[in-house]
């Protein structure tokens, strides 16, 4: 595991405003200077990713290609900052500037070796991102949770986390007019609305639940042609998948192929016991999707007292 030296010292544990708990100098540093060096006690290898539970994965570290250390007190407390006062220099925190004593010590996440993430900041530095994009490792306190983003693979998809490089797309997806018409307006007008719906939505959802929509795409030439996850909602007891592709996508077996991996990994990775869908009691096209996948009907439903009634599907895996 990744600790620091005995200059921790000259470091302290404390109330942050940026995110919970956040890493704080006891004496002035100057530009250049180390301010954390690390030891590397325990590597863990991308295949031992699925036995970490959310919290241990939220601060995994890239060594090496396939190989990972998990931050431990006090480099995991170095929370992210859009006006960051370190780097990150052959293991080591390092100054870009002078630090004065009782100032916070932050990191811009995104400049790390990370990977293709994205998340929300909550740094308050003038010069705020408001969100930050990244790839596919390094978290601290306010980062997502750190997997490959690739999630899936079928013989002729990829299915992959979405990310804020994603939002043209999906600001395409949800203004299709049988996105509207079947699963609803989610207000997405611009591209910055699609911004805020991958990071409130998907990113949130994988932060929270380890799960959420995945990005599908063609694995030759990597185009974007749908969306296919699990969902948590807090108007259904189980978790549900979902799924929409482009129209020139349609009847083409992409849906089945990707929702039957989808469910798959619920029941295999998750450990899922019974998984749902909803639609509209019209979208034909997707019931029957649903019946191949084993799902079948249970009930009307509504997803709150105002909303009209829609089909509800299940099945135990």
């Amino acid at each position: 595991m990744r600790i620091a030296l005995s200059n921790s010292i000259d470091v302290e544990v404390r109330k942050s405003g940026i995110q919970g708990t956040g890493l704080f100098a006891r004496r002035e540093f100057k530009a250049g200077e180390i301010v954390l060096q690390w030891k590397l006690e325990q590597r863990i290898d991308v295949t031992e990713l699925s036995t970490l539970d959310l919290e241990e994965r939220k601060y995994l570290h890239p060594l090496a290609e396939h190989t990972y250390a998990i931050l431990q007190p006090p480099e995991r407390f170095v929370n992210h900052s859009c006006n960051n006062n370190t780097v990150v220099k052959n293991l080591c925190d390092v100054a870009v500037r002078d630090i004065q004593q009782g100032e916070e010590i932050t990191s811009d996440y995104s400049s790390s070796d990370s990977g293709d993430q994205s998340f929300l900041c909550a740094c308050g530095a003038p010069n705020c991102r408001k969100f930050v994009g990244r790839n596919t490792s390094s978290v601290g306190q306010s980062g997502a949770i750190s997997t490959p983003s690739k999630i899936l693979e079928t013989d002729r998809l990829i299915l992959r986390r979405l990310s804020v490089e994603d939002a043209e797309f999906i600001f395409s997806l949800l203004n299709e007019p049988s996105f509207l018409r079947y699963i609803g307006d989610k207000g997405v007008r611009t591209i910055a609305d699609a911004r805020d719906y991958i990071l409130q939505g998907p990113i949130r959802s994988y932060e929270s639940f380890g799960f959420g929509l995945y990005l599908a795409e063609l694995k030759n030439g990597g185009i974007p042609i749908g969306i296919c996850g699990l969902l948590k909602r807090e108007s259904l007891a189980d978790v549900d998948i979902g799924f929409a592709f482009l129209p020139q996508f349609w009847k083409q077996g992409y849906a089945f192929e990707s929702a039957s991996a989808v469910m798959a990994h619920g029941r295999d990775d998750i450990g899922l016991k019974r998984i749902v869908a909803i639609t509209d009691s019209d979208n034909k096209s997707s019931i029957k999707v649903l019946g191949k996948l084993g799902l079948r009907f249970e009930r009307m439903i509504r997803m709150s007292d105002d909303a009209p009634e829609i089909k509800l599907f299940a099945t135990d895996i």
